[in-house]
Formats: C-alpha cells, structure tokens, sequence
C-alpha cells in the first residue's frame, strides 16, 4: 500500500484512503444504513432507471411469455401444430436477429462507437 500511497500526487484519479477503524460501539447497525440510504435512493434517478432495469427481466418478460404460449395452445387443435408453428416462429425470429444483430453492429460503427455489443440492447 505504501507504492499505492506514493503513486497518489501523480495520479489525480487514483485516490487511495486508509479504511477507518471503527469499533463496535460506534458501527452503525443495519437498519440503521437502510434509514439512512433511503433518501438517497428516493432521490436517485440513477436508481429507478436501474430498478426499472431489473425490473422488466425478471417480471415482466415472464409474464408476456406466459400470455403468448397460453394464446399459442389454445389457437392450435394438436401438439403438432404448436410445435410446427414453434419451430417456424422461432426460426423467423432468430433470423430477424441476427440480422438486426449484424446491422446493428455496422450502423454503430459509422456513428462512431467503437465497440457495439457493449452499447446494443439487443
């Protein structure tokens, strides 16, 4: 750490405290950082775009998968033709896809980002 310590005044951007020693009567308990980082995420955007974020994954997207395959079973007669329909939907999408996933790719490189995968939302 001493290296680190050195490196400080030539390096702006590499800020390097020394932890403080707290002990146990002065640790704060749980709770008690809940109560005080409530505010904080109150007032975040930073926070509700990430809530959100999460949100739309883990919730809605299941639920939207359960509405279509419930439409899907109850439009088809047999298990056959779910699955010949399974088979040419997913193979369109996949097509669909990829093709999005390739112009995608180029399309932001002429805007100028250097790296698309990172910055597509596909």
């Amino acid at each position: 750490t001493a290296a680190v310590m050195a490196m400080g005044p030539n390096y702006g951007r590499l800020i390097y405290q020394k932890p403080a020693q707290q002990t146990g009567k002065n640790k704060k308990s749980l709770s008690q950082e809940i109560k005080a980082i409530t505010p904080l995420i109150k007032k975040s955007t930073l926070v509700k775009v990430v809530l959100i974020l999460t949100f739309m994954p883990n919730v809605v997207i299941p639920i939207m998968n359960y509405q279509f395959n419930y439409t899907i079973d109850n439009q088809f007669a047999s298990e056959a033709a779910v699955l010949k329909f399974g088979g040419y939907f997913r193979g369109s999408l996949y097509t669909v896809s990829l093709f999005i996933l390739i112009f995608c790719g180029t399309h932001l490189w002429t805007l100028g980002f250097t790296c698309g995968p990172d910055v597509s939302p596909l």
